[in-house]
């Protein structure tokens, strides 16, 4: 099973722990996404491989980690924003940033996008809910 990751924040190849999302997945997508998380301590976390193919493209976020031990034989990372990259996840790739405090938009009005485009490239307030 492929699992593109929306919303899905751990990632793991056996059962579901306590309180956490999980799922089994032959490969990882995480693209475009902002996961912006300061107050807490998973956001994104990849546990219990293996995972096959992961693949971690032009998204902003707070946490990224790994407590498993790999080898991440097929990982694929590029054009990340990311506060803390941590734990057993592979190097951090030249194309990728690190910084705590991304210049967002408007957060105080809920848009949390980027000027260079990475992460969400929509605002709520720019869509209509309901009738």
């Amino acid at each position: 099973m492929s699992c593109p990751v929306g919303k899905l924040y751990l990632i793991s190849n056996t059962a579901s722990h306590t309180g956490e999302s999980s799922a089994v997945c032959s490969s990882v997508r995480l693209s475009s996404n902002t996961i912006w998380t300061p107050g807490n301590d998973t956001p994104v976390g990849l546990r219990e491989g293996p995972f096959g193919r992961v693949t971690f493209t032009d998204n902003v976020l707070f946490r990224a980690w790994s407590d498993w031990p790999g080898p991440f034989s097929h990982f694929r990372q590029r054009g990340n924003l990311v506060c803390q990259w941590e734990g057993t996840l592979p190097r951090l790739q030249r194309s990728s940033s690190r910084s705590c405090k991304p210049s967002f938009l408007n957060p105080a009005a809920d848009d949390y996008r980027l000027a260079s485009g990475v992460g969400v490239d929509w605002a709520p307030r720019q869509l209509h809910y309901g009738p």
